[in-house]
Order: C-alpha cells, then sequence, then structure tokens
C-alpha cells in the first residue's frame, strides 16, 4: 500500500539553486502482475533488490559519483522465477547481499559529504521508487536518507513540456523517441536506469532552459 509522502517538488528552473542532482532507481521484490496491480497483494509488496544511484554536477555538466548495491529483503527473500528472469538476477546474489538498513547506513554517509550546504536535490521517474523505498525504509527500521532534499520528478516535468494539458502517467520510451533519443541500455537495472535518466535530463534541458 502506498503510504502518504510530502515531496518538496522543484522544477527545472529551480536548479539554479543547487549543485548537485542525485538520480536514482530501484529493482524490487516482483511477481507476475505485480507492477500492474501495483503490488495490491498485502503478502507480496514491493521490497528493495537493488538501488543504483549516480550524483551529477549540474554546473559542470559531469557524473562525479555513482553508486549501485544489491539487497536482501526483509521478508521475501526467496525470488519468483519471474522476477529472476525480469531482472536477470539469481537468489545467490541477493543472498549473499546486505539488508537494506546495512545499505542505507552506507549510502547515508556518502551522501552527507555532498550535502553540507544543503545544495543537493533528488531526481526519478515518477513517485512510485520514492514511495517504495520510503515505505521499504520504514519496514526495516531506518530512515530513508532521501526524505528530506526536494525532488524532481522528470516524468512529471517531461510530460508537462510535451503534453501540457495532459498529466497522466507516461512511459519515459514514449519522452526518449519524443526527444530523439535513440540509446540502448540495460533495463530493470538500476544503476543503468539511473543512467539513463541522465540522457533524458541533458536533452530535456538543451531545449527548455
Amino acid at each position: 500500500m502506498k503510504k502518504f509522502i510530502k515531496f518538496d517538488l522543484i522544477t527545472l528552473k529551480d536548479l539554479e539553486n543547487y549543485e548537485f542532482l542525485l538520480f536514482f532507481d530501484c529493482e524490487y521484490t516482483c511477481w507476475e502482475n505485480s507492477a500492474k496491480t501495483k503490488w495490491s497483494d498485502k503478502e507480496r509488496y514491493p521490497e528493495v533488490l537493488q538501488i543504483g544511484l549516480v550524483i551529477f554536477n549540474i554546473l559542470r555538466k559531469i557524473t562525479i559519483y555513482e553508486f549501485s548495491r544489491y539487497i536482501r529483503p526483509k521478508t521475501n527473500y526467496v525470488l519468483s522465477t519471474y522476477c529472476k528472469n525480469l531482472l536477470r538476477i539469481n537468489q545467490t546474489t541477493i543472498s549473499k547481499s546486505f539488508k537494506l538498513n546495512s545499505i542505507v547506513e552506507l549510502l547515508s554517509d556518502k551522501i552527507r559529504t555532498f550535502t553540507e550546504n544543503n545544495i543537493l536535490a533528488t531526481c526519478s521517474w515518477g513517485f512510485e521508487d520514492r514511495i517504495y523505498f520510503y515505505n521499504d525504509c520504514k519496514r526495516n527500521n531506518c530512515k530513508d536518507p532521501f526524505l528530506k532534499f526536494p525532488h524532481l520528478d522528470l516524468m512529471r516535468v517531461s510530460s508537462k513540456h510535451f503534453f501540457p494539458k495532459k498529466h497522466n502517467n507516461i512511459e519515459r520510451e514514449v519522452i526518449k523517441k519524443l526527444l530523439g533519443i535513440n540509446y540502448k541500455f540495460n533495463r530493470h537495472n538500476a544503476l543503468e536506469d539511473s543512467r539513463d535518466l541522465i540522457i533524458i535530463y541533458k536533452k530535456l534541458t538543451s531545449i527548455t532552459c
């Protein structure tokens, strides 16, 4: 179940006030129809399996840090066949990985080095990663390291640019086609998905800012 989170949403224009933009993506435990039903099965909720992020220097327009870790779920740690095939991951990799609270601690320490002057914002495609990650942090009794930062929803700003009168969820592949992006990448890999967001961001800012 999605829980309400108050986001401090920002626009592309607002990024003039920030130095770093943290792009992130997650992969989750899943089963047939999980995504379509928004993980409606109460026993099969989305737990983080992988997190990938890229910290981008807005002023210099370069990537300065990348982070990717697999994570062992607290509850449904035995992956479904569907999940293993979709994410191209094996059970051994997940079984040997650390739990979320350990990864969050490591991640929080790293992010802290970029936030001494509160000049970092986060970015993802839509709200789902923000919500699911937050909920999984609560289940694991750890603090969401992204919660205090303003957030750029790249799907929202892209949709608003191309479809100003229609604010429905827009697939990233639709936006990429409109932007003329033909880059091929390893989908359903959190780090690759984060890198893909940077390409979209760069192309979008080149025509809007």
